[in-house]
């Protein structure tokens, strides 16, 4: 006969990403009596009953390492099922703590460079953690150039911008062109970016990538709905999304990062209601995906982005400036 038990509720687990402040994050290394025994982890653990995911962090964290938490920024939720058994995470950076760590549950406990993390050797359900970690802070919008004959100069202020050697991520955004002008302008850009180190993300038509070099995909929500699994593509994929609604459903094709907002009062976007700073702190603890924080933001946006649990921001001028001429 089937079974026709209810499912049990996945096991409810608070994880912390303990940062020094130089680039280093504490990971742990799984005991042999533990589930899947040898893989690294990040200190946290199941909840009690009835207890918050931020009460369990500051108590799994002090059991374990003997540091007491500070200040903790809910940043991902992520759900996973393994076959035995499913979890469901509640992440959290953890920039601010006090103590000396100590090895209190038979754990070997080792700072490690966020950057240097392998995917391999953690718990598949990790992904996104370590996706967090180490995705750069600002992504970069191109702007929409005046037509074909605007190609030349957007490239140059672009090109100019990478070379401060800030922007890790390169969206090409360019809903004005048409197709052949989409393929010349993206080309230039893919070519700058790759020379100078930059990732990028092509926010274009599936169907016109194979035209251009290996690279990432932005999709934007409609285009991301109209898919089943995730594209098979060279690079990261990013998602556009609004809500918290939207970042779990977008989660189901696993994108490596999720662009929100707007985040504040934009010129482009006047009738629409920003999500303002607390607003997108409700949406990243809930999400899936490491978010970028768009609208209205600009370089000096970092820190209040990270405080309310994004990775990083995304703009178009807030990043480029005004062209050459413009006024405000």
């Amino acid at each position: 006969m089937p079974n026709t038990a209810p499912e049990a509720p996945p096991l409810d687990v608070a994880l912390g990403v303990i940062e020094d402040g130089d680039g280093r994050v504490l990971v742990g290394q799984r005991g042999a009596g533990q589930h899947q025994p040898d893989r690294l982890e990040f200190p946290g653990g199941k909840l009690e009953a009835d207890e918050s995911p931020a009460a369990g962090l500051v108590r799994e964290i002090r059991e374990e390492t003997a540091l007491e938490v500070a200040h903790a920024i809910p940043c991902l939720r992520l759900e996973h099922d393994y076959g035995d058994r499913r979890v469901r995470l509640h992440v959290f950076r953890v920039p601010d703590w006090s103590g000396e760590v100590r090895e209190c549950e038979g754990c070997a406990l080792r700072w490690r460079e966020a950057t240097a993390l392998d995917p391999a050797d953690f718990p598949a359900a990790n992904g996104p953690i370590l996706r967090l970690l180490q995705l750069p802070d600002f992504l970069l919008v191109t702007p929409d150039p005046a037509g074909s004959d605007g190609i030349a100069a957007v490239v140059d202020r672009v090109a100019a911008r990478l070379r401060h050697g800030d922007v890790g991520l390169l969206q090409v955004r360019a809903p004005g062109l048409a197709r052949d002008d989409y393929l010349r302008f993206a080309h230039d850009l893919v070519t700058v970016a790759q020379s100078l180190g930059t990732e990028v993300l092509l926010n274009a038509p599936l169907d016109w990538l194979d035209e251009l070099p290996p690279a990432g995909v932005h999709l934007p929500e409609r285009r991301w709905r109209a898919l089943s699994r995730r594209p098979a593509v060279d690079g990261r994929i990013s998602v556009s999304a609004h809500d918290v609604t939207g970042l779990r459903e977008a989660g189901g094709l696993a994108p490596d990062l999720a662009v929100v907002g707007p985040v504040r009062p934009t010129r482009t976007h006047p009738g629409a209601t920003p999500l303002g700073w607390d607003g997108l702190a409700r949406l990243t603890a809930a999400s899936p995906v490491p978010v970028y924080a768009l609208g209205g933001v600009d370089a000096g946006s970092l820190a209040p982005a990270r405080a309310a649990g994004a990775c990083g921001i995304a703009a178009i001028r807030g990043l480029l400036g005004e062209p050459p001429g413009a006024r405000g």
